[in-house]
Formats: C-alpha cells, sequence, structure tokens
C-alpha cells in the first residue's frame, strides 16, 4: 500500500508540473518580447551653430520580425516613433 501511495504521488507531481509550466501569463511573456529590442541615443554639438544633433538607434533581432516571401526574396517590415519632449512635458517634434 505504501508503493501505491508513493507512485501515486510522483505521477500527481509530474502531472502537476507540466500543467503548471503551460499556465504562464501573457504579461510575463510581453515582457520577454520587450526585451528583446535595443534602444540608444546620443547627443552631438554642431559645431556650425548652437544647435545639438540627436542620434538614435533601434536593434530589432531578425527572430521577432515575420518575414514574408516576395519576387525578389524576403522582407519584413516595422515602424518606430520617436518623440522628443521638453523637461515640463511638451511636445518639441
Amino acid at each position: 500500500m505504501k508503493q501505491i501511495n508513493k507512485y501515486l504521488i510522483i505521477i500527481a507531481l509530474i502531472i502537476g508540473h507540466a500543467l503548471n509550466a503551460q499556465m504562464r501569463p501573457n504579461s510575463y511573456r510581453n515582457k520577454e518580447t520587450i526585451r528583446q529590442y535595443g534602444f540608444s541615443v546620443y547627443s552631438v554639438a554642431d559645431t556650425g551653430s548652437d544647435s545639438i544633433r540627436v542620434l538614435a538607434f533601434l536593434s530589432i533581432p531578425n527572430h521577432v520580425l515575420q518575414f514574408l516571401k516576395n519576387q525578389d526574396g524576403f522582407e519584413a517590415e516595422y515602424e518606430t516613433t520617436i518623440s522628443l519632449k521638453r523637461i515640463k512635458g511638451n511636445l518639441v517634434g
């Protein structure tokens, strides 16, 4: 009888672990997607005027894009938006 209880407990633990592994919340999955992108910003002084130049670089790994086949090969598209704001929150550009 002790051996049957032992096997039942082991089977229950295995099934419980398998079910728990499949129940990851969606919010956790979305965080993994966001971390895949890299964003860098650099400001460079312009010697010809009193302005600065802002250089922004966005790095997107190929495995997060969906490539579609066309006549010349494969292509993927993405869209980004960059907004500049003042310290008080007013939109500059």
